[in-house]
């Protein structure tokens, strides 16, 4: 150890130390004496360092001023005095993570980078933003919310998070949990959104926002976390002479308020905005019950075990009750102790207010059932082998010291005992004694899940006219505003809206402490990939240290597949791991999956050949991964589930379908940038064929129309999917790829080896082929988001680019620069991005959770005659090389890397063809990137144009698009 109780060094002293076996680490627990911040280091070899600080921020209304100030710190400081330290400091960086959070109770700034000067630098930049921030007026007003003026004198809220909560706030689920926390946690900061509802960021003033800053940010309401192989004597030394010695303490310590008890249940009504004017059975319903504060860590994990055995397993008799008798469509839950006070929560999607109101007694009825029988024991010990499994995967994490970072200030926040939270494995033998003992069951069921005090039932129906509502609302509130205002405070307000529209000149941004391209390294090409044929079959496979794991994706090419089942592919694949099979009925079959599986899942990807896109090979991958003790299990288990699908359980298939419908439905009306990005591909390639049918809006609406109509389409649904799985489980179609400890290969490989001779060699068929005819897409889906999310698609080989590594460097630059400056900066969205992929040629430029639509998509059109009047240094280029540049150099899990390697040589790229891209990177000019400038002009008058949100600003926009859908 490198410090024990009681010693000090600059300024800080260890309250405690000791080494924590389940992370294998040195955990040390300090205090800064003169400022009172909280320091806790984990060290040991891992090269990926992290640093945080956080403040605990517990707001008093919902005017999100905690989430305005975690914004606003970022926009300039005492060292950092530019517009926007954030923005600056995302262009030229090597970070494996940069991100700032607000949470209920907290605001978290952390950072991760291999690099040791690029570490020094980041944790400079971020404590002087946060703890000497300038937080001007202007800041307040582009990151908080100002007034628009239009062209007629009329008034428009806007602001970067007041539009992000406008897109947040259209998520019903988080406006179920913001009306059962209004009752729960009555008289605490718990009871408002710490992010912000849009109705009330507008109240929030300056003078209130400097309030809360003064009271929250000092050093003694801080957790400062360090993580890796960094000195800590080096970091102890920098933090102390650059920022804390300086401090004393604070004599206002910001504690927070235990809620009031009440008893029994509380029952709220309320609604939700939903744009489709069908509204039948999409009610939502929430019981919650709270639980007092000293809760110890080993009781909170079997809490969590319990409500994951209650609310989410397929076998629990409360869901079943649930979803068999037409309850809700889904229905989920769980146990939270992110709450000063935690909670259960359990949730019904798709209800109707009838139902709705039986399912309380439902519940009671359940938990009376496992106090009195208990849970069946294999059942139990499937949950606590998922567990296992999970904590054996984040011991390999890339990122495990962020995974830490989130536990170490939940402990601190809540006063909790770190050495002993963190010790992980300890934690998980402790809570697998108390639950294996049917007695400590039944006391925790009684205790926690029986009683109704401190608890509130909110049902939630849908409201088609509340966007309408909120926005004519708004209009006569504000129009009320604009006549009462004098000429000069709308002068006032009108030359404040004028400075955030201007150009800002982006002075002294040099001042931001950067890596130069001396100090990268080279790519990593260490870690080798491998490839053997097994009968004919391609096999890809890595090993490396992978703590007694093994991943194996096993892949089938669709090729042979007509394109009038694309549209099923995907539910195929998710009824594979829920149907069940003729061995074993879905209860079974989803219990094995979580005793002997740690992951089951599926995705669906194009390998196109680097230098011939139209050669291209689309595979449906499965992916699952095992621990090697298991091996045989999960064997037999995956064998199982492709040998013998059971498709004869109807109300299970129909059960499946609903709950795929469910959650596709709600993320397309939440936060569908993934449907935007197929939508702009469609029509650009085949390849954009592919991707819509299978994972895009066209799948959802095939799959909604068979479940509308369910008892008419069901026999040719199931001779789909039938024929189906015989095109697709085929010898000839097989590709593997898997990733393990050194010297285990063998034993993957033996899974790969039973799963061809399952299958064997079918008779060739000639498949429907795949039509592609091109065309543009310019549509708009509207959904019943208060915002929207426009996007432009375009292939650029077609317009006869040739790549160079140099488009990577004006790749950042788009998003990094000029999408964030002219989207967010000045456009008040959320973000913007470009995405370029350099193997098919495809670029699409996305915002999200913008106000705008008409502007935005102006601010496309003209990045071509932008990027050629551009003057910039070449100072400011390099640092768009060196973000180009760590995109080649990511972070990555043994998966994840073994992934990217077969990925590469499935389009074959070699190492030699990465250093070659490295190095046109790295010799990139102002020139090179101006140099596109006409071809972007072209692209993007001739690209597909889509829109997805709100109703009103689509229909109240210029644009004209071809067609409409509603989800």
């Amino acid at each position: 150890m490198i410090f024990n109780k009681g010693d000090k060094f600059s300024g800080f002293i260890c309250k405690k130390s000791q080494y924590v076996e389940g992370i294998d680490s040195n955990l040390y627990l300090m205090k800064h004496e003169v400022s009172g911040a909280t320091l806790v280091a984990i060290k040991n070899s891992d090269t990926n360092k992290t640093f945080s600080i956080a403040f605990r921020t517990l707001p008093e209304d919902s005017t999100g001023v905690a989430h305005i100030i975690e914004h606003s710190v970022l926009s300039g400081s005492k060292k950092y005095p530019l517009n926007d330290v954030f923005g600056e400091l995302i262009k030229g960086t090597t970070l494996t993570f940069l991100n700032a959070s607000t949470a209920p109770d907290k605001t978290m700034y952390p950072f991760s980078t291999r690099n040791s000067k690029e570490y020094f630098n980041t944790m400079d930049i971020y404590l002087d933003t946060v703890l000497n921030p300038l937080l001007k007026r202007e800041t307040f007003l582009k990151e908080g919310w100002h007034y628009n003026v239009n062209e007629d004198g009329s008034l428009e809220y806007s602001g970067i998070v007041y539009n992000e909560m406008k897109g947040a706030f259209s998520d019903p689920f988080r406006s179920l949990m913001y009306e059962v926390k209004k009752v729960i946690f009555e008289d605490t900061s718990y009871q408002y959104d710490s992010g912000g509802d849009p109705k009330d960021i507008p109240n929030l003033s300056y003078e209130k926002f400097l309030e809360f800053y003064n009271k929250s940010y000092h050093p003694n309401n801080s957790i400062i976390y360090l993580y890796g192989d960094e000195d800590l004597k080096k970091e102890l030394a920098f933090i102390d002479n650059n920022f804390l010695k300086n401090y004393s303490l604070s004599d206002k310590p910001i504690e927070f308020k235990s809620p009031k008890d009440y008893k029994g249940l509380v029952k709220k009504y309320s609604s939700y905005s939903f744009e489709n004017q069908d509204m039948k059975n999409k009610t939502y319903g929430a019981l919650a019950i709270r639980f007092d504060s000293n809760i110890d860590t080993v009781t909170s994990t079997a809490l969590s075990v319990i409500a994951s055995l209650l609310f989410k397993s397929d076998s629990s008799k409360l869901k079943r009750e649930v979803l068999d008798k037409g309850i809700a469509e889904d229905f989920n839950g769980y146990y939270s102790s992110n709450y000063y006070n935690p909670v259960i929560m359990a949730y019904l999607i798709n209800s109707n207010r009838e139902s709705a109101e039986k399912f309380v007694d439902i519940y009671n009825n359940s938990i009376d059932y496992y106090v009195d029988n208990g849970f069946d024991k294999d059942i139990l010990e499937s949950e606590l082998n998922n567990i296992y499994f999970n904590i054996m995967e984040d011991s390999i994490d890339s990122n495990r010291g962020y995974v830490y970072m989130l536990q170490t200030i939940y402990c601190i926040n809540f006063g909790s005992d770190i050495f002993e939270n963190l010790d992980i494995g300890k934690i998980f033998k402790a809570t697998k004694r108390v639950l294996n003992n049917e007695n400590n069951i039944k006391e925790l069921l009684t205790k926690y899940f029986r009683t109704l005090d401190n608890s509130v039932f909110v049902i939630m129906e849908p409201d088609n006219t509340i966007n309408e509502k909120i926005v004519a609302a708004e209009k006569e509130s504000l129009k009320k505003f604009r006549e009462k205002l004098t000429e000069e405070e709308f002068k006032n307000i009108e030359e404040d809206y004028k400075a955030l529209q201007s150009v800002k000149p982006k002075n002294n941004t040099q001042i931001i402490p950067r890596l130069s391209k001396k100090d990268l390294d080279s790519i990593d090409h260490s870690i080798k990939l491998n490839k053997k044929e097994i009968e004919s079959i391609e096999f890809y496979y890595t090993e490396e240290f992978c703590n007694s794991i093994s991943f194996l994706d096993i892949g089938f090419n669709i090729k042979s597949i007509p394109k009038r089942l694309l549209p099923i592919v995907d539910i195929f694949s998710i009824l594979l791991g829920d149907l069940g099979t003729k061995n074993r009925d879905y209860k079974t079959l989803t219990r094995d999956i979580s005793s002997y599986l740690g992951s089951f899942s599926h995705s669906f990807q194009i390998h196109s050949k680097m230098q011939n896109p139209k050669d291209f090979k689309p595979i449906l991958w499965f992916s699952l991964s095992f621990l090697n003790e298991f091996k045989d299990k999960a064997e037999d288990l995956i064998l199982d589930i492709f040998e013998n699908i059971n498709f004869s359980d109807l109300e299970r298939l129909k059960e499946t379908l609903n709950k795929s419908v469910v959650y596709k439905e709600m993320h397309l009306n939440t936060d569908g940038i993934s449907h935007l990005v197929y939508q702009t591909k469609l029509g650009t390639s085949i390849q954009g064929e592919y991707s819509e049918n299978i994972n895009g809006i066209t799948s959802f609406l095939y799959i909604k129309s068979i479940l509308e109509n369910f008892s008419r389409k069901k026999d040719d649904f199931i001779a789909d999917l039938k024929e189906l799985k015989n095109l697709l489980f085929r010898k000839e179609n097989l590709i593997f790829s898997g990733v393990t400890d050194k010297g285990n290969i063998s034993s993957v490989e033996t899974v790969a080896r039973k799963i061809i001779k399952a299958f064997g060699s079918k008779s060739k068929e000639e498949a429907e082929s795949v039509n592609f005819i091109p065309f543009v897409n310019k549509r708009s889906i509207i959904t019943s988001s208060q915002v929207v999310y426009n996007g432009v698609g375009i292939n650029l080989y077609d317009l006869g680019m040739e790549y160079n590594g140099s488009f990577d460097v004006l790749r950042q630059w788009i998003s990094r620069d000029y999408l964030f400056e002219n989207i967010r900066v000045k456009g008040g969205a959320y973000g913007a991005f470009c995405r370029f992929n350099e193997i098919d040629g495809f670029l699409g430029l996305y915002t999200y959770r913008d106000p705008n639509l008409s502007n935005s998509f102006s601010v496309f059109e003209n990045m071509g005659d932008t990027l050629g009047d551009l003057n910039i240094t070449e100072e400011a280029v390099d640092r768009f090389v060196i973000g180009a540049y760590s995109e080649y150099n990511p972070l990555l899990n043994p998966y994840s890397r073994m992934v990217s390697l077969r990925d590469r040589s499935l389009a074959d790229i070699s190492d030699e063809f990465i250093d070659n891209k490295v190095k046109e990177i790295l010799e990139t000019k102002v020139d090179d990137i101006k140099s596109y400038h006409e071809i972007l002009k072209d692209a993007i008058s001739k690209g597909s144009r889509v829109t997805m949100g709100n109703r009103d600003i689509i229909e109240k926009s210029n644009f004209k698009f071809d067609d409409s859908i509603t989800i």
